[in-house]
């Protein structure tokens, strides 16, 4: 957003300066204190082309632009090295024996909140059914293909009596991944 800012702050005192006119053309009108402009025809190809230039925006701008971008990128990387500890953490915790449903819960969770930063709205109040319905609305087929896995995979290890096994607990990163890409994809 302060990016944006600059820009147009810079894009608006360039512009502004183009329209101003020199104090020696300006002839006050004394008797009804209005003012006029000299009209000035220039005689020669140097007056045409002085008049004709306009200003350039100076290198330092362009630098300040450059330091700035590369200090968003440099904030970038820690938050995606935060993404890949968690990710450890949490393939950690599915080599646990009886942690496997907390993970299909974690990747279902981190689903929805990458669909949430991607503009899908979402509350606490929401089924994982609503959910699914609202992905089903806004998003492309391959996320929604994926998400409605997940979900199903999610309905399995909160509410069915049958247990979680290996394959469901690796379907779900798989589900998950995919999501991941699709949206960083789209981004």
């Amino acid at each position: 957003h302060m990016i944006v800012f600059i820009i147009i702050l810079l894009l608006s005192y360039f512009m502004g300066s183009r329209g101003t006119v020199p104090e020696e053309q300006v002839i006050k009108n004394e008797s009804s204190e209005k003012y006029e402009y000299k009209t000035i025809i220039p005689g020669d190809i140097e007056d045409i082309e002085e008049g004709a230039k306009t200003k350039t925006i100076p290198m330092e701008i362009f630098l300040i632009l450059g330091v700035v971008l590369f200090c968003l990128f440099l904030f970038k990387i820690p938050y995606r090295n935060e993404a890949r500890k968690d990710e450890t953490v949490l393939k950690e915790k599915i080599s646990h024996e009886g942690q496997k449903n907390e993970a299909v819960v974690e990747y279902y969770k981190k689903a929805v909140l990458l669909l949430n930063k991607k503009g899908i709205p979402y509350k606490d109040s929401f089924t994982h059914w609503e959910m699914e319905n609202i992905v089903e609305k806004k998003e492309k087929e391959e996320i929604i293909k994926s998400f409605a896995e997940l979900t199903k995979l999610f309905e399995k290890c909160k509410y069915s009596t049958k247990n979680i096994n290996e394959n469901d607990v690796n379907r779900a990163i798989e589900m998950y991944e995919k999501i991941e890409q699709k949206v960083s994809k789209n981004a």
